[in-house]
């Protein structure tokens, strides 16, 4: 099996580090595809990131890019990277009915009774749902905190990443937002196949580079090293010995779902199965110098501005105490465009971890402090969950407290 091509590290100062071969193809044909400015966690301000192109397939990807040292720091110990600054995982919430989804797609090409690894697997919302169609669980997770909370729902999770010895192999093994967030895909790829059985399935889930979405955080964010389209994870899959791919609908617009298989004969399980070849065949390539996303991006950014400065400053004019819900890294780019220490009380967020911290100059409460402090309107800060983020708030502070979330959505 081939290994993919290694990337030519020299840090600097900052942690970065430059990729200079596709970690698709092998190509050296790329060049800058899309700039754009973010400030990174461990950064006293922001700066330029590139998104490259590969000339060759069009693989998109991140280059220079934070070093393997300050990734692995980022992804273990750093509050930014554990996930939501809150989370409904009740029968009905969306979080809840995403990991059923999932499940579901995994299950239907499953005999019954299957083991399943589930790499990533975050708080173990997959691998609960998984359970429930009678699959044998486990997980492997780099978050502390997140494997903790998966280990107290009674799930079978180990912290650590790819390469953690686990001293047997799965019918199954899963990726869901992993891929993406790797310094080398590959190395992911062929880090899965150390668990995975001779005839077992690969889940694969990221997004998809054909229609990226503007966000505040940039949807080509610095968590992000990997920009794949359906084709270039085909391709990807294939150097690997995958043959066979069942691709589902994501349940995020944009998403990519798939499931891989490496026989060469025609899969006799349930799905319907295309080569790999016919999908890289059928499916373009991004392009993104010649797409209307930067543009769009950058009105983005320009409304959300001009919208939560309205937003804070009418507020502030009605004599209302504000806080914002959300000390992650949405609220750390909202900062670099908006002042807000000079509206703002205080932030609120769901992790315990950040809770009595400061975070952009303001203190870090949590949600009940809502109540306790007299707040009149809270700013949800996020990209995502913002109807049960604002029931939360309400049912915290009563539904005189005004809400609004940075792109008008409520």
């Amino acid at each position: 099996m081939m290994s993919a091509p290694q990337a030519a590290a020299g840090a600097n100062a900052f942690g970065q580090a430059s990729i200079i071969r596709c970690q698709v193809c092998g190509d050296s044909a790329a060049s800058p595809a899309y700039r754009f400015r973010q400030r990174l966690p461990w950064a006293a301000e922001s700066t330029e990131q590139v998104v490259q192109g590969c000339g060759n397939c069009g693989f998109l990807f991140l280059s220079p890019r934070p070093d393997r040292a300050a990734l692995a720091a980022y992804y273990t110990a750093d509050t930014h990277g554990s996930g939501q600054v809150f989370r409904d995982e009740s029968g009905g919430s969306r979080a809840g009915q995403n990991a059923r989804m999932r499940a579901a797609f995994i299950a239907g090409m499953l005999p019954a009774g299957a083991t399943v690894l589930d790499i990533g697997c975050g708080q173990g919302l997959v691998l609960e749902a998984l359970r429930g169609h009678g699959m044998a669980v486990s997980g492997l997770e780099l978050s502390p905190a997140a494997a903790e909370t998966a280990a107290a729902r009674g799930l079978d999770v180990v912290q650590g990443g790819l390469g953690t010895a686990l001293g047997r192999r799965f019918d199954a093994v899963v990726m869901i937002s992993v891929l993406e967030h790797l310094w080398d895909p590959g190395e992911g790829i062929a880090g899965a196949l150390d668990y995975l059985a001779a005839d077992g399935l690969l889940m694969v889930e990221v997004p998809n580079a054909l229609v990226p979405t503007p966000s505040l955080t940039d949807w080509f964010s610095f968590e992000h090293l990997s920009h794949f389209s359906p084709a270039t994870l085909a391709r990807l899959l294939r150097r690997h010995g995958f043959r066979w791919a069942a691709l589902g609908s994501s349940f995020r617009e944009g998403g990519i779902r798939l499931g891989a298989l490496r026989g060469a004969d025609y899969p006799t399980r349930p799905g319907h199965w295309e080569a790999m070849e016919e999908i890289e065949a059928r499916c373009p390539v991004p392009s993104l110098e010649y797409s209307s996303y930067p543009s769009r991006q950058a009105a983005l950014v320009d409304g959300v501005t001009a919208r939560v400065t309205g937003l804070l400053r009418g507020w502030r004019d009605e004599g209302r105490r504000i806080a914002v819900y959300g000390a992650g890294l949405h609220s750390l780019q909202l900062a670099e465009l908006v002042p807000l220490q000079d509206w703002v009380d205080f932030f609120v967020d769901g992790d315990p971890r950040k809770q009595g911290t400061r975070f952009c100059g303001l203190t870090v409460e949590p949600p009940e402090a809502l109540r306790s402090r007299g707040i009149g309107a809270v700013l949800l800060s996020t990209g995502a969950f913002v109807e049960e983020m604002a029931n939360r708030v309400h049912g915290i502070a009563g539904e005189e407290v005004a809400v609004a979330d940075c792109y008008d959505r409520l």
